[in-house]
């Protein structure tokens, strides 16, 4: 082997040196990579596991709302025909302490709607019989028969006049 040979494999040998430390490199950046990532997957994967009970809790949660919701939607349809029976008895103690007033001006669906219907009709009630009262007052009948006045010639011809003369003197 000739010195040019050996110098050219040398310069293949350092060549492939070199080469060979830019690969341990590139390994050493590969592998501090690999572990990152594998650090932020470790990380993830705990914030999943940390989701995932979050999420089953606040499912439980979920389920107690809406069992207790049913619940109150239960409680209020009960409620809501105790007022029913409540307003219609009420509706009848208006009705019967109040016998003036008719009972369809009596109205309403609550209490409150009772009570201002109450409060109209009374209104209307008393405005018919004040005007009955002012109507009666108007009307004047005298007392006892009205007088005895003779007949009215006035109208009659001087010939009817001597006829009714004579019929009256006849009888």
């Amino acid at each position: 082997m000739t010195d040019e040979e050996i110098t050219a494999l040398q310069q293949e040998l350092q060549d492939a040196n070199a080469g060979l430390e830019t690969s341990r490199k590139e390994v050493e950046s590969l592998t501090t990579q690999l572990s990152e990532r594998d650090a932020k997957m470790g990380e993830l994967q705990a914030e999943i596991t940390d989701k995932g009970g979050l999420i089953a809790s606040q499912d439980g949660e979920l389920n107690d709302i809406k069992a207790a919701n049913l619940d109150a939607e239960g409680r209020l349809a009960g409620l809501s025909d105790s007022l029913v029976e409540a307003t219609t008895k009420y509706r009848s103690a208006l009705v019967s302490a109040n016998p003036s007033i008719p009972e369809s001006l009596i109205i309403g669906a609550s209490i409150a709607e009772l009570d201002a219907s109450l409060a109209t009709a009374q209104g209307v009630v008393s405005t018919v019989k004040e005007t009955l009262a002012a109507a009666e007052a108007e009307i004047s009948v005298p007392a006892g028969a009205p007088e005895r006045t003779g007949v009215d010639l006035s109208s009659l011809s001087p010939a009817e006049k001597i006829k009714y003369a004579i019929r009256k003197e006849t009888e």
